[in-house]
């Protein structure tokens, strides 16, 4: 094998390949990453990305080209992810079990379209910044919708501006820097800022800028951010849920940058119409109390009166269970397999009874009839019967009983309709389902990798592929994006 791959190499430098010669060499020399990249083509476009860029940057692979191929690809495949952007709860609401705590926890997965994009731009920037550039280019910046008090998410366009901050850092000659290009690139960013939520993601875009700019670069960044800072109001979800953050952000700036242009954003914002359920009264007190310590004398103090709501909006409408009642019977019964009448958690010797045996038998048949009940969305039904076969799962003693549990749980997976309302969601209790086995031991989650490889489910068998040939690192490994 070696023999025929030198050989390869050989003829390869003699002449260009052909795109049918090129993928004949990599099957030979990465014959599983060139399954997983293979097996990509026909997932979803957010797993596929996902797959795509996670081939690109393993460390086995050597070749760059295939590597820039890759990439690309992923950046064009990720054009069609449904979900746009990453979206989170707003501050001071109540979402434990809300299908809105559900859309939040999903996010975290990584699989919206601006994520997905942003990673391939800065994985990019190592291989062909100038290409990196232009990919970054290519995307539509977040344009945040203004929200009313009624709606709990809030979107998060961080990443975005992360991303133009490691193309401003890399992907400009000196000669384009002495032009004022990355600035003038910069600073095209922050003229297009519409919402509350772009405001501390784009300080810290400009306090990564100072080091690498002129004096006069940087004080066309700060102008333009001043602006924002003036014209930015209306949206009290998005001004409450991002303030404690601003006003960490603002820390950066001496002296009397800023100051008028961020007087006027907090009074105009905490004086108007504000959210029932908002915290934004204990954020204003700490946010003010910071302004007037930091300025000084520098402008004109920000008095309680300046922060008074013109009135007070609604609150947030949450989404959760209508079958509450059957719900909390189902999780007495697995308190009862968990803790047995007792306080503390049965052993999986204690569990190796009899009786214990039937009552988890009665509790999976429960759950394996589990069906949605008149009205409920396909939503709440796959979160109800989904957390109730993780719970026994978790329950399970290795052995006959957990194997059970986990066909039942994968089988259920596959055939939920909500993958296709809502494939982010659905997937997250995939994930959910991975961690679990992962924390029981190494074989736990070989079986489960085992068994989502051969479920003839393409989305659980790129996954089982890509853990198998590029295990996620551990959650301490992972370095935020």
């Amino acid at each position: 094998m070696r023999a025929l791959l030198t050989l390869i190499f050989l003829c390869a430098t003699l002449h260009a390949e052909t795109p049918s010669e090129a993928l004949k060499r990599r099957r030979l020399e990465y014959p599983e990453l060139t399954q997983i990249v293979e097996l990509a083509q026909s997932a979803p476009p957010e797993f596929a990305a996902r797959a795509l860029l996670r081939v690109a940057q393993s460390g086995s692979l050597r070749d760059k080209e295939w590597k820039r191929e890759l990439l690309e690809q992923a950046f064009q495949t990720a054009a069609s992810a449904r979900t746009p952007v990453a979206r989170h709860i707003g501050n001071g609401m109540a979402a434990s079990n809300s299908r809105e705590q559900r859309i939040a926890e999903a996010a975290e997965v990584g699989l919206d379209r601006l994520m997905l994009q942003s990673q391939a731009v800065k994985a990019m920037l190592t291989l062909n910044p100038k290409r990196a550039r232009g990919l970054f280019l290519a995307m539509q910046q977040p344009a945040p919708v203004r929200l009313r008090c009624e709606e709990a998410l809030v979107e998060d366009p961080s990443v975005y501006f992360a991303a133009a901050t490691a193309v401003a850092a890399i992907a400009f000659t000196p000669e384009e820097r002495k032009r004022d290009e990355a600035a003038l690139f910069l600073n095209e960013r922050l003229q297009r800022l519409t919402s509350p939520v772009e405001i501390a993601p784009a300080i810290r875009m400009v306090s990564a800028a100072s080091r690498m700019m002129t004096a006069a670069q940087y004080k066309l960044l700060t102008s333009s951010l001043a602006a924002a800072l003036e014209r930015i109001s209306g949206d009290n979800r998005a001004f409450g849920s991002t303030l404690p953050e601003i006003s960490r952000e603002m820390t950066i700036f001496k002296g009397n940058e800023l100051n008028d242009a961020y007087r006027q954003f907090l009074v105009k914002n905490m004086t108007g119409p504000r959210c029932a359920d908002s915290d934004l009264g204990d954020f204003a007190r700490s946010a003010v109390s910071d302004f007037n310590r930091r300025t000084e004398a520098a402008v004109t103090p920000i008095k309680l009166d300046d922060t008074k709501p013109s009135k007070i909006d609604a609150k947030a409408i949450m989404t959760g269970s209508s079958n509450k009642a059957e719900e909390d019977l189902l999780s007495a019964k697995l308190t009862s397999l968990l803790f047995g009448g007792g306080h503390a958690a049965l052993s999986d010797g204690q569990k190796n009874t009899a009786e214990w045996r039937e009552q988890f038998s009665d509790v999976f048949h429960n759950i394996e009839g589990i069906k949605p009940a008149i009205g409920e969305s396909e939503a709440l039904f796959y979160y109800r019967k989904g957390d109730a076969l993780r719970g026994l799962l978790l329950i399970a003693p290795p052995g006959e009983s957990r194997d059970r549990i986990l066909q039942e749980y994968i089988a259920f997976l596959k055939a939920s309709n909500f993958q296709q309302e809502s494939l982010i969601e659905w997937f997250c209790m995939v994930e959910s389902l991975a961690e679990d086995t992962r924390s029981m031991s190494p074989a736990e989650f070989q079986k489960m990798l085992n068994a989502f490889e051969a479920s003839g489910h393409t989305v659980l068998s790129l996954y089982a592929r890509m853990e198998k040939l590029i295990p996620t690192p551990p959650s301490w490994a992972q370095t935020g994006q």
